[in-house]
C-alpha cells in the first residue's frame, strides 16, 4: 500500500500528461478514495490526519467542480451498503 506522499506524486505524474477530462475523474477518485477512509473528514472518527485534510483541499482548490465531500461520502457509502443486483453466492463471499 502506498503511504499518502507516494500517492500524491503518482497523482501528480500522471496528471502532468493527461487530459482535463481525466484530471477530473482521477481527482474525484482521490478525493473520494480519502472522504470515504477518513469517515467525511469527521474529527469525532478518530480517522483524519492532517495529511488527509492537506490532500482533500489541495485537490478541492484544483477542481472547485468537485462534488460535496458530504454528498460524495453519503454516495459512496450507500453504494458499498448496496447489494441490489448481487447474486446470493456473490453476497455471502463478500
Amino acid at each position: 500500500m502506498f503511504a499518502h506522499t507516494e500517492c500524491i506524486m503518482c497523482v501528480c505524474c500522471v496528471c502532468s500528461v493527461c487530459t482535463l477530462y481525466l484530471k477530473c475523474v482521477l481527482y474525484v477518485h482521490c478525493v473520494a478514495a480519502v472522504v470515504l477512509d477518513c469517515v467525511n473528514m469527521a474529527p469525532s472518527a478518530g480517522k483524519v490526519t492532517p495529511k488527509d485534510t492537506r490532500f482533500a483541499e489541495v485537490l478541492e482548490c484544483r477542481f472547485p467542480a468537485l462534488p460535496p465531500r458530504g454528498a460524495l461520502f453519503q454516495t459512496l457509502n450507500n453504494a458499498k451498503f448496496d447489494v441490489s443486483g448481487q447474486s446470493q453466492k456473490t453476497v455471502i463471499r463478500l
